[in-house]
């Protein structure tokens, strides 16, 4: 858990395809959740947005090249052998996964904050 891959990720609506970073939250047989949208842009975002997006504290540690963010509303399944090609970027620290975990556990009551 915690790895993180560049790979093309289908958008929601099947009009196209983007490379994104995604990160592998769970497994189970042969297939693979992930969440698929890590992203740097943050800044513009509105408060509700801002809400679904977990802050990457160790980014650099993890691989990335600038401060990034894991929208938790963005997970996926993908089939193993779709990882297996794909550029594997890094990991996330123990204490990111943690972290993530409780910002997950919490994000209702973060949304509610944000209204």
């Amino acid at each position: 858990m915690g790895d993180i891959y560049y790979m093309p990720v289908t958008f929601d609506d099947g009009s196209g395809v983007k490379n994104r970073y995604v990160v592998k939250i769970a497994y189970s047989g042969l297939l693979v959740a992930i969440l698929d949208n890590i992203t740097s842009q943050y800044v513009k975002k509105s408060k509700a947005v801002k809400a679904q997006y977990y802050p990457i504290q160790e980014w650099r540690a993890a691989g990335l090249k600038k401060q990034s963010y894991i929208d938790i509303l963005s997970a996926k399944e993908v089939s193993v052998n779709s990882l297996i090609h794909e550029k594997y970027v890094g990991t996330l620290s123990k204490s990111d996964l943690i972290r993530l975990a409780k910002f997950i556990d919490t994000y209702p009551e973060r949304i509610q904050a944000t209204y």
